[in-house]
């Protein structure tokens, strides 16, 4: 397809408390890697009722397996219990929501998940997220691991109480990405490049549904650039001189996923008519992508695209993700 690219990963963590309610003495474990599952990334092409928060990570699961995980897994081994989030609120039960700056910039959604003393005795060796409290949607799974990241078992008694710990991070990218698109029969390429990555939009916005979906069309922040104009770094932004709103401004239809088919990707036609984007042509494009703006793309075409007042420009921008 004659797309523009952006590309953002995702990866997950878990920590295990366990709390002696006789002696309030705590243990717990380090932050240990997890495997999000195929239908979990799918699951963040969700397009679910509006306004429902969190269809992510609703619930955690424990359970006693210690098999692998692997990508195409849908249920913990030998679940024994589930919980659902300590908070209820409109930001999808999230603990906190930072950004963890240089080098990386990600941002950080944090979970808790307390069960209640005694719905956990025994040995667990599994942990996993969902977005149901049984069966096949597990968003993530992981082995419970030692210091020395090897499988292991935690003690759960009758007088203590397990909180499971799940966050989540979402990586910008900090490299370009560079393609193609043919227009009218000419071919420009394109460099595409994060913009203002030291200013994150809330991540709390991903546990309202389509986070990944909302390609923030309609908006005075996205603009077009004349000829001459250089890509900022990805602190930065292009250089001055860019057209938006109103009469100027770039004109987007809305993301289309097909949920449940493995594409990890979200495309959305962005139309300039005849009385857009008109400043001799375009060199650069700055555009956003996600709830609260959360993703900052900067985008040059070499050569630039000859739009004046006789033309209509549609780009198709594809918003993809998976896994580092």
């Amino acid at each position: 397809m004659n797309h523009v690219a952006f590309k953002t990963t995702i990866e997950g963590e878990y920590k295990i408390v366990v709390k002696n309610t006789s002696t309030g003495v705590e243990t717990e474990s380090d932050w240990f890697s997890n495997l999000i599952t195929d239908q979990g990334l799918d699951r963040l092409g969700y397009s679910g009722p509006t306004g429902e928060f969190n269809p992510y990570f609703k619930y955690c699961r424990v359970g006693t397996g210690t098999g692998i995980p692997y990508n195409s897994q849908q249920d913990l081994e030998a679940q024994i219990a589930a919980s659902t989030p300590n908070s209820a609120n409109n930001t999808g039960n999230a603990l906190s929501a930072v950004s963890e700056g240089a080098p990386n910039w990600g941002s950080l959604l944090t979970f808790g998940f307390p069960f209640a003393q005694g719905a956990v005795v025994g040995n667990i060796s599994e942990v996993g997220v969902a977005w149901t409290a049984t069966g096949p949607t597990l968003f993530s799974r992981a082995l419970i691991v030692d210091g020395a990241n090897q499988p292991t078992t935690i003690t759960v008694t009758a007088i203590d109480q397990l909180t499971v710990y799940y966050r989540v991070r979402i990586l910008p990218p900090l490299s370009d990405s560079i393609g193609t698109v043919v227009l009218a029969g000419t071919t420009h390429t394109y460099t595409s490049r994060f913009s203002q990555v030291q200013n994150p939009a809330d991540i709390r916005t991903l546990a309202g549904h389509q986070h990944f979906l909302n390609p923030n069309t309609f908006n005075a922040v996205n603009n077009t650039y004349p000829p001459g104009t250089a890509l900022g770094d990805i602190y930065g932004t292009p250089g001055t001189g860019g057209l938006y709103g109103g009469a100027t401004g770039a004109k987007g239809t809305a993301g289309a996923y097909v949920y449940a088919q493995g594409s990890l990707y979200s495309d959305s036609v962005w139309t300039w008519n005849t009385g857009q984007g008109n400043s001799g042509g375009i060199q650069v494009i700055k555009m956003h992508w996600g709830d609260s703006q959360a993703f900052r793309f900067q985008i040059h075409f070499d050569p630039p695209i000859p739009k004046d007042n006789t033309k209509v420009l549609s780009l198709t921008m594809r918003f993809s993700w998976g896994r580092p």
